[in-house]
């Protein structure tokens, strides 16, 4: 049977900052478009309490009472991002770059809008004109570096968050460039970006777990262990963290603990992929492959792109002999993107 392999997640952040003219005033000023003012700063409020549908209401309130109101629109962008809501935010940032053709910032909301739609070609081009436009706005190179993260050119995303960094540096963008030389194997240097993160932030959950995740591959199991539990003390209540503990004591053949642990992890969230891999893992490595099976089909069932758990399924149906059925679970975990693919396909037609 091909070595089954742990499930882990690798996180990167998406951060946003809004555009605030002040605080709403305790006093009422009167002024020609007092109640657009009114309104937005009713909004700002609003946004920096999380309240982003109210958010988006009130600028939208404030842009009827003055449909001139770039900064309006900019931020009901903002404020529509937050909700997901991507094709509307480019919308209200185009509204604004109709207004002021040159504001930056709703360049770049436009690019960030198309990124987290995965439109990647079209928001290369409004991520380059932000830059263009303001250099030094370190949160510019680090989306831009996140786009070419995601679309795999790893040199020139390393390139942007360098550039972020030297800029204004901040633990996600240490988090993330951990990330991108995890992809590329030089697991000593993230974890020195990891380590990073967390001296920047040290309430960053994922940098803690990609810390682990690195220091796994290099069966280092006492620190990656440690390094789950620092995760779990910061947030008890993180079914990750679990996950990411289990795959440590599955590596230690601690199979009991790891089960202890996937247990809270569904307790925390019993929709989570990756817990019913894991489990699938544990079954496997007991010879259980009945049992693990069903455990796959469940996290396949949750994430049909969950290519370990499609590698991980053939192995159990090559224990069950159904060699066809394994063939093709492996050829789809391939089709995927699992690591050492040749492998997998090896033996199958």
């Amino acid at each position: 049977m091909k070595r089954p392999l742990s499930v882990f997640l690798i996180t990167l952040f998406t951060i946003l900052s809004v555009f605030s003219q002040g605080k709403k005033p305790s006093t009422l000023v009167v002024s020609k478009n007092q109640e657009a003012e009114l309104a937005y700063n009713a909004g700002i409020d609003n946004y920096n309490q999380a309240q982003y549908k109210e958010a988006e209401a009130n600028f939208s309130a404030a842009i009827k009472h003055k449909p001139s109101y770039y900064r309006a629109y900019y931020n009901l962008g903002n404020a529509q991002i937050k909700q997901k809501k991507y094709a509307d935010a480019i919308s209200s940032f185009d509204q604004t770059l109709r207004l002021k053709s040159d504001y930056d910032k709703a360049i770049f909301g436009k690019g960030l809008a198309n990124l987290l739609l995965k439109n990647y070609n079209e928001a290369l081009p409004y991520f380059e004109k932000a830059i263009a436009a303001n250099n030094q706005q370190a949160i510019y190179h680090y989306y831009k570096g996140i786009l070419h993260y995601q679309t795999q050119e790893y040199e020139k995303a390393e390139s942007c968050f360098n550039q972020a960094i030297s800029l204004k540096p901040e633990a996600c963008m240490y988090n993330d460039r951990g990330n991108l030389r995890f992809m590329q194997k030089k697991y000593k240097e993230a974890i020195q970006d990891y380590k990073m993160a967390i001296d920047q932030d040290a309430k960053l959950v994922p940098a803690y777990l990609n810390m682990s995740e690195s220091m796994r591959i290099n069966n280092n199991y006492r620190d990656a262990a440690s390094m789950c539990k620092e995760a779990l003390a910061v947030n008890p209540q993180c079914a990750k963290s679990y996950n990411y503990s289990a795959c440590v004591n599955i590596g230690m053949n601690n199979l009991e603990d790891a089960r202890k642990d996937l247990d809270k992890a569904m307790e925390i969230n019993p929709n989570l992929p990756v817990t019913y891999a894991n489990i699938g893992v544990i079954f496997l490595k007991q010879e259980k492959f009945n049992e693990a099976l069903q455990q796959f089909n469940k996290a396949i069932e949750l994430d049909d792109k969950l290519a370990t758990a499609y590698a991980n399924r053939g192995c159990a149906k090559e224990m069950l002999k159904d060699f066809s059925g394994a063939c093709a679970d492996w050829k789809k975990a391939v089709e995927l993107g699992i690591e050492n693919p040749e492998v997998y396909t090896e033996g199958c037609k």
